[in-house]
């Protein structure tokens, strides 16, 4: 972004749940918090913060080209998802 950047110390803290500069405002310091956590956790990606200040902040994504649990590789190279539905009997 073209915003005002981050100190040092506010980088240190940028993913720490409930850590908001905008407390005042309405801020909970939970989104950073949570996309980091679904990127990294869930999703196996990295989350990198760039950040000067009066220069603005850069938060870089990398994925992986298949999310950990996807479906398994099928010999035609599609993929199949299992079947997870409940029958009643």
């Amino acid at each position: 972004d073209n915003g005002a950047g981050m100190s040092p110390d506010v980088q240190r803290q940028a993913f720490d749940p409930f850590f908001t500069t905008r407390r005042n405002e309405g801020g909970t310091g939970l989104g950073l918090h949570i996309v980091y956590n679904l990127v990294t956790q869930q999703l196996g990606g990295r989350m990198m913060l760039e950040s000067r200040l009066g220069q603005g902040t850069t938060f870089r994504i990398m994925m992986p080209r298949v999310a950990k649990g996807a479906a398994p590789e099928i010999l035609d190279g599609s993929t199949e998802w299992p079947n997870r539905t409940m029958s009643s009997t």
